[in-house]
């Protein structure tokens, strides 16, 4: 079976590199290509120095045929070309002729019946439309698998030459140059576009000229915020980004009707050699409202503005805001509270978007509309209306789908139930249950793959602001601030062990933007039972401990209290190739508590013989976690993505251990995908145990406190929904300390660390549904620390039949999503 998968990826990597020699036997057909045309082959930039590339390959208006990254071999254009020999037009022509006939002699049948005759029409046109889709745009396996060839195009090679001049003038180089240069070979075409910015414009004096002597007054307060700066280029975009910052500057002092198309610049080049004097205009017609200042007269909120109308309306003040609802189910507190403005403020653009993001925050609303009414007693005074209608109060949604971790995928499903606005505050409760299956590895034997299930339920209540016993906690409302406290209970069961975590936890969080999100933890207490060992696990245990080292322990009953704090920031699109970036830093601090207060715990008899109650172990550690991602997209296409995760965990404990989940674990699916899951490491320890073709057996999970793990991945389109992927991953886990210790090979060193940082490569393969992504990715090791120093480059020893036999060489992984 492995070297049928092996053959298979052998053919298919071989069927690409041929058909990028095939491709050129074509172009040399003269049949393919006609007389004075040339095949697009590549495009470059040449000459630039300021101005980066990007901005100039963006503006390419015929782009050459798709190849695949690395390889170079462009198989879409052989496709298409054998696509196109299948002699499809003739069979067209003939179907075509068949459903006119078709449909003619069913209208002539039921030349009465007008409904019919139109419906029949319909499926006509339908059915001829899809006819000349596949006569314009080729076949379904030329429009599948093949692309068709970008024939060199003159005109669009002088119109991309006439953008970048246009592009080049907008960032200040006036005095730009760019032209084209041609070289063919056979039949294909390469095109250097020829670049000279020269010196760019420099602003030399930025002032303004305002009609209006109080709008003039408020920007040039502001004018040390300003985008537009002395001695800087000449840039449209800068002008723009100006344009727009001091059109909401004014909208947020009260100038509800100002429009940012009355703000225009005048330009004067001719005072000195590349310098501009920039001017900026702001001038109102008559009878303008736009310097027209605003105020708030009056604020209403409508509730359930939907049931108005259908029952008597019950109205209240609070807060100088005026409630009006249908049922009397809302408290005023919360929802005022989140309201930014107040009768007498300044109208602000700024404050109505916040209100409207901090309403939307509750998740107890489905329509939220702000709307603004001019009075007609004060022409300067805006009635504020918000419009509110409910949410379903009671709210059960269910998920099926596959669940897989580090090992093969398996079903997963989960009901959840929401109960909205439960105190009248716009609290809600909700819980949940899950329940998954997936196959993974045993910790005992690699080889081995079993079931392993995990099930949890999960019951919290969140509040929309933070519980805090002083009113510190109105401080926060501009950050769209939430208490959470749940109580869940998780189950896994696993071959070599169960665990069971009771769980009480209160989490504080809050957002700055749209992007970033912070959660803080005052309270995460664990009850942890192991209630099943496996024998054979439980005996490795011992052996272990026998060594000095004190794994045994993290599976022995226990309880785990932290505070822990987590900073997240991720702007990426998974769904689409684009550039985009992910953070999470992460920092905890176990038995915080026991740390402060051990002499009164230990005077209350709280804790007996070094156990909470005379039962549980408890640990007190420091815990932190970096993991960074970096996705650059140079087309729509091609992505590649960077990361880089780190982390260290400090035990404190009189036994120096850890709760188990608290170690850090290297390779698998999510992690370096040449070796198995949880088995690489630590450091330069080797397996003890040696198979008989003398490749390791990597037999057991090998815990860490110091993780660094960095991928670099390359991803693209290959056809419609399947994906591709080279990718090149490094790093290991290491011991610290002497809890874990059996000698000194995984204990973390400064001055041999870099040696024993592991390296694979691979091949990915991703089926790309939207809504799922399948991923296969063939990892192979490149450099194993486990081995000794002067054989650990195992890329040396690769060979057909090592990968094809030894398990160690290459390793099929299968997940769901991106491994990062």
């Amino acid at each position: 079976m492995r070297k049928f998968q092996i053959y298979i990826l052998f053919l298919i990597a071989f069927s690409f590199l041929q058909s990028s020699c095939s491709t050129s036997k074509y172009l040399e057909n003269s049949k393919l290509l006609a007389e004075g045309e040339y095949l697009l082959y590549k495009q470059e930039i040449k000459g630039q120095k300021e101005v980066p590339k990007e901005k100039y390959t963006s503006l390419y208006q015929q782009k050459p045929n798709r190849k695949i990254p690395l390889i170079g071999s462009r198989p879409y254009f052989y496709f298409y070309f054998l696509g196109k020999s299948f002699q499809y037009k003739k069979r067209i022509e003939k179907k075509r002729a068949k459903i006119i006939q078709k449909y003619n002699k069913k209208i002539a049948v039921d030349s009465t019946n007008k409904k019919r005759i139109e419906r029949l029409r319909t499926e006509k046109e339908k059915k001829l439309n899809k006819l000349d889709v596949r006569e314009n745009e080729g076949n379904a396996f030329m429009r599948t698998f093949g692309e068709a060839p970008s024939i060199a195009d003159a005109e669009k090679f002088t119109r991309t030459t006439q953008l970048m001049q246009q592009m080049l003038s907008a960032k200040g180089f006036f005095h730009n140059q760019v032209y084209t240069k041609f070289d063919t070979t056979r039949k294909k075409l390469r095109v250097t576009y020829q670049v000279k910015e020269n010196n760019p414009h420099l602003v030399s004096s930025f002032v303004y000229q305002i009609s209006n002597k109080k709008i003039f007054e408020l920007i040039n307060k502001e004018k040390e915020h300003s985008l537009i700066k002395i001695n800087q280029k000449l840039d449209e975009s800068t002008l723009i980004q100006e344009r727009d910052r001091i059109d909401k500057f004014l909208k947020d002092q009260g100038y509800y009707d100002f429009q940012k198309q009355f703000i225009s610049y005048r330009i004067d080049t001719t005072v000195e050699a590349y310098h501009a004097d920039v001017k900026m205009i702001i001038n109102a017609d008559s009878g303008s409202t736009i310097f027209k200042k605003y105020t708030i007269g009056s604020i209403s909120c409508l509730l359930e503005y939907n049931e108005f109308g259908k029952r008597k309306l019950d109205t209240v003040w609070y807060d100088n805001i005026q409630f009006v609802q249908a049922k009397n189910k809302y408290g005023k507190k919360v929802i005022a509270g989140k309201i930014k403005l107040r009768p007498n403020d300044p109208y602000s653009l700024s404050k109505t978007i916040n209100t409207q993001l901090n309403l939307a925050n509750l998740d107890n609303f489905r329509y939220i509309d702000i709307r603004f009414l001019k009075s007609r007693i004060i022409d300067t005074t805006l009635h504020m209306v918000i419009v509110l209608n409910s949410s379903k109060k009671y709210q059960i949604t269910d998920e099926w789908g596959m669940n897989v971790t580090q090992g093969l995928p398996g079903p997963q499903g989960s009901i959840a139930f929401l109960h909205r606005n439960v105190l009248r505050g716009c609290e809600n409760i909700d819980a949940s249950i899950r329940y998954g299956i997936e196959g993974v590895a045993s910790a005992t034997d690699p080889d081995v793959v079993y079931k392993t299930a995990e099930g949890s339920a999960d019951l919290g209540i969140t509040f929309p602001q933070f519980y805090i016993p002083t009113r510190i906690r109105f401080k926060f409302n501009n950050l769209y601030p939430r208490t959470r406290v749940s109580f869940s209970l998780n189950n896994i069961v696993r071959p070599e062990y169960s665990r069971r975590n009771l769980k009480l936890a209160v989490n504080y969080t809050f957002t700055r933007n749209t992007y970033s999100r912070y959660i803080l933890s005052v309270a995460d207490l664990n009850i942890i039972q192991t209630p099943q060992l496996k024998s054979s696990f439980s005996d490795y245990l011992a052996l272990l401990q026998a060594q000095g080292n004190t794994l045994v322990t993290s599976f022995r009953p226990s309880f785990v209290s932290s505070i822990h704090f987590t900073y997240l920031y991720n702007n990426n699109d998974f769904t689409r190739f684009v550039n985009g970036s992910f953070v999470r830093l992460f920092a905890e601090s176990g038995g915080t508590t026991l740390r402060f207060f051990q002499n009164e715990l230990d005077k209350a008899e709280i804790i007996q013989n070094k156990r909470l109650f005379g039962e549980l172990d408890y640990y007190k550690y420091l815990k932190f976690n970096s993991d960074f991602r970096l996705y650059r997209s140079p087309t729509p296409k091609n992505q590649f993505a960077f990361r880089l995760n780190t982390g260290v965990a400090i035990s404190s404990s009189e036994n120096k251990a850890l709760p188990y989940e608290k170690y850090f674990f290297a390779g698998g699916s999510n992690s370096l995908r040449a070796w198995r899951p949880r088995r690489l490491g630590p450091g330069s320890l080797a397996p003890v145990n040696i198979r008989p073709d003398g490749s390791f057996d990597y037999k057991f999970e090998q815990p860490g406190e110091i993780v660094f793990e960095t991928s670099v991945e390359s991803r693209f389109k290959v056809i419609k929904f399947i994906e591709g992927a080279f990718f090149l991953d490094a790093g290991n886990v290491w011991r610290l300390g002497t809890s874990l210790q059996t000698n000194e090979k995984p204990q973390f060193s400064l001055d041999r660390f870099y040696k024993e940082i592991a390296i694979g490569t691979g091949i990915g393969l991703r089926l790309n549904f939207t809504f799922l992504l399948v991923r296969f990715d063939w990892g192979m090791k490149v450099y194993d620390p486990a081995y000794p120093l002067q054989e650990r480059l195992v890329i040396k020893d690769w060979s057909f039949d090592n990968i094809t036999n030894n398990k160690e060489y290459g390793l099929l992984n299968i997940g769901i999503g991106y491994p990062f």
